[in-house]
């Protein structure tokens, strides 16, 4: 355990689209230059608004009903 929170911090699954905004742009960008999309899309369009914000950051952040 402390060996993989060294190397991915004590959070590796972090929910969210802020927190994993960098992923999801470098996907975008990946899929453009590749030619897989036309064009360089924005990464919140690739989302229904309502499940954009707020978002917890990790599982511990969520309630269980």
């Amino acid at each position: 355990m402390e060996e993989q929170q060294s190397l991915l911090g004590p959070d590796p699954w972090v929910y969210g689209f802020e927190p994993n905004r960098h992923v999801l742009e470098t996907a975008a960008d990946y899929a453009y230059e590749q030619g897989l999309t036309t064009r360089r899309l924005e990464v919140r369009d690739l989302f229904a608004a309502s499940t954009l914000d707020p978002h917890p950051t990790s599982w511990t952040d969520r309630s269980v009903p």
